[in-house]
């Protein structure tokens, strides 16, 4: 093994989520686990989602979302890389697709309403990007996202940040990060966090 008023719904969100929690704990702390997708292992994709994902191995703790038809190729390159000696490229399975890719973390965390979090990531590619966390209700009923409500450009060869702040609204229990992407865009070293008030 190697080293909303928003559109998008949480129903569904990633077929690898599971089934338990992580505390979200101390403002500053990283919550994510493998934010720089250094851990990978090799992955078959289930016969039923032959259609809907493309990937030879995925890096541990994340996984795609099974509405959006993803492509996810691990780039091993320490000088490609913004940190580490991997990265993450998504793209849609159709090259000609307009279709929207998805990569989402594989463990929800509990929160509280009223705490504020924010979400960032490095990215560098030609396409858009959107920042966001699948959101759920007590019992795994799924609502909409929060966090971010539109897509950034992302038109370099470069790596940028690109980050959202965003409060825990009233009746959500759980969320898990996620990216949705349009194009083909490369992310690395992800950081989830609450932030002090």
């Amino acid at each position: 093994m190697r080293k909303k008023n928003n559109k998008w719904s949480s129903l569904a969100c990633c077929f690898v989520l599971a089934t338990g929690y992580a505390a979200a704990a101390n403002e500053a702390e990283n919550l994510v686990e493998n934010p720089g997708f250094e851990v990978v292992h090799p992955y078959t994709v289930p016969e039923k989602l032959k259609d809907l994902f493309v990937a030879s191995e995925i890096p541990d703790n994340w996984g795609p979302n099974p509405n959006n038809p993803t492509k996810l190729v691990i780039v091993s390159d320490a000088e490609a890389s913004h940190g580490g000696s991997n990265s993450v490229k998504i793209e849609p399975i159709d090259s000609e697709s307009k279709a929207t890719s998805a990569l989402a973390y594989s463990t929800r965390f509990k929160v509280l309403a009223g705490d504020k979090y924010s979400l960032s990531v490095w990215a560098k590619g030609e396409g858009k990007l959107i920042l966001m966390c699948y959101a759920f209700e007590p019992q795994d009923v799924a609502i909409p996202a929060i966090g971010g409500d539109r897509y950034r450009a992302i038109s370099s060869t470069e790596w940028a940040e690109q980050k959202i702040e965003f409060t825990i609204p009233e009746g959500v229990e759980s969320v898990a990060p996620a990216f949705h992407i349009q194009g083909i865009v490369t992310l690395d070293d992800v950081t989830f966090q609450r932030v002090a008030p």
